[in-house]
């Protein structure tokens, strides 16, 4: 959307007697692709864009387990690619990824997202995986482990002054967030009054000063309990995106 028309639609807004309002002919449906094997897809997320295209990131159910999955319609259709996974065969228990992706301002994508795998006769544990690349680079995404060796799920990102990228995440026993400069290495602390087992719902913010702001549903309920099988009754689902288009 070019700054021209994002003026006129503020001013448009600001001199209004009454709200502006979205109505069904704005908004524009396409399907990115479809999927018959159950659980399909899982935890989308989305970032736009200095030139407004669309990158979506999302969990997948593939032959032999769950897997990343990449959507952009950056060329005008929307191109889909395979990041990481699967993870662990199908006949063993998988859980659904999370995953959430941010564009900082050098158009740098980075997507951090959890893996589930129970290997044969071994306990469930979570590992933190980064992926990134350059949004014009034909290359495929550069993965890392953010922290081997440890059980640990991210639960939001966002990115910070100067593009550091920000995570909240938890391991066996707390909440913990962490920031990462551009080429740099994490930083980590441990915020010792959030338990892992006593919040739900999370977001991590960071204002202009640099620090991180953290919002939390305490539930008192088990994350092992909001994890999603793939024992579900296969069915159809579609993986669908809704962009309003202004005039």
């Amino acid at each position: 959307m070019s700054a021209t028309v994002v003026a006129a639609f503020f001013c448009c807004a600001l001199l209004a007697s009454t709200p502006v309002k979205a109505t069904d002919s704005t908004f524009h449906f396409e399907t990115i692709e479809t999927n018959d094997l159950g659980v399909s897809f899982s935890q989308t997320q989305m970032a736009i864009d200095s030139q407004g295209h669309a990158h979506v990131v999302y969990g997948k159910l593939v032959e032999g387990g769950m897997a990343v999955f990449y959507a952009t319609n950056q060329k005008g259709s929307w191109e889909v690619k395979q990041i990481d996974g699967p993870f662990s065969s199908y006949s063993v228990s998988s859980f659904t990824p999370e995953a959430y992706i941010v564009i900082d301002s050098s158009s740098r994508i980075s997507i951090l997202y959890n893996i589930w795998q129970t290997p044969q006769g071994g306990n469930t544990y979570s590992s933190i995986k980064l992926a990134t690349k350059q949004l014009d680079s034909t290359d495929d995404f550069s993965l890392s482990t953010v922290f081997p060796g440890q059980d640990t799920s991210v639960r939001s990102i966002c990115l910070g002054p100067s593009d550091v990228l920000w995570m909240l995440f938890n391991n066996q026993t707390n909440f913990n967030y962490a920031s990462k400069a551009p080429g740099g290495s994490w930083d980590v602390s441990t915020i010792s009054i959030m338990k892992a087992n006593d919040y739900g719902s999370r977001a991590i913010a960071v204002g202009s000063d640099g620090n991180p702001q953290i919002a939390a549903v305490n539930d008192s309920s088990s994350l092992q309990c909001k994890r999603q099988r793939l024992d579900h009754p296969a069915h159809t689902r579609i993986l669908a995106y809704v962009g309003r288009t202004m005039a």
